[in-house]
């Protein structure tokens, strides 16, 4: 009679070893207003020429869409903060974003590209350091996907993982990609991060481990272009944002394992 009535409880210890998979941030902006800014949901900040608002897409679909152009470097971002402390307790990370590339326009040698960041140390996610998963446009690229860690060099990126594959982006905006940046602590000194773009039939994957795991707050999306004197601009379009913990899986098999163990000693009983 005491293993049955411990069953329930070890059923309710999985079950909360389970619901450590938490969501930090997310939104679909559809409780947005069409025309208004992103603050105070998220905080805007780059260089150069930026214009990030929320957009009706019909229907009441309420998205972010950042508008950059010029002939020189800029960049778009929006942030959030999110204590990292969180993520180390509960084994990773999970930020992924949905969005359409909606028009571009490449010259000479310019670039544009739009990216995820995690643990920036600036709210400007083009300055400082931060983790970037860069999904990059240009002339003699036809969509390829890098991770990036900013410390080195905050203006020009330090490239942690080549550039791999590539998925071109549709232009009219009838492509929808979506970026997933994961990051798993292996341990408390070593972090592995995985990151992905996909267009729902085609993913490109980048991996990549760190043992000076950067310690930033924010995370968010960044839309940039890097011009060459003539001009180059894109139109990017977020259909939602979503952070999340990932649990620790020795929590889970451990309260899987035991659950099973005393159900099946419960059943012999």
């Amino acid at each position: 009679m005491k293993l049955s009535s411990a069953f329930p409880f070890l059923i309710l210890l999985s079950c909360t070893a389970l619901s450590e998979a938490t969501i930090v941030f997310t939104t679909n902006f559809d409780d947005q207003t069409a025309g208004s800014t992103i603050s105070p949901l998220l905080t805007e900040a780059g260089g150069g020429t930026r214009d990030s608002l929320f957009v009706d897409l019909g229907s009441s679909d309420i998205a972010l869409r950042q508008t950059i152009s010029g002939t020189s470097t800029s960049n778009a971002s929006a942030s959030f903060a999110a204590a990292n402390a969180q993520f180390v307790t509960a084994g990773g990370f999970e930020i992924t974003t949905t969005f359409t590339l909606n028009s571009f326009t490449l010259a000479g040698t310019g670039v544009v590209n739009v990216s995820l960041s995690a643990f920036g140390s600036d709210s400007n996610l083009g300055s400082g350091s931060a983790y970037r998963l860069i999904y990059t446009v240009g002339v003699n690229n036809a969509g390829t996907l890098a991770l990036q860690d900013t410390t080195a060099s905050p203006s020009g990126a330090t490239v942690v993982t080549p550039s791999v594959g590539s998925i071109a982006p549709v232009s009219g905006g009838t492509q929808f990609l979506t970026l997933t940046l994961k990051g798993i602590y292996e341990s408390p000194t070593l972090i592995r991060l995985t990151g992905t773009v996909s267009n729902g039939s085609s993913t490109l994957t980048t991996v990549v481990t760190d043992t000076s795991i950067l310690t930033g707050t924010n995370f968010g999306v960044r839309a940039a272009q890097n011009g060459d004197g003539s001009s180059n601009a894109e139109t990017v379009t977020y259909s939602g944002i979503t952070l999340e913990t990932i649990p620790e899986p020795s929590a889970l098999v451990f309260a899987f394992a035991t659950a099973g163990f005393f159900g099946l000693r419960r059943k012999r009983a």
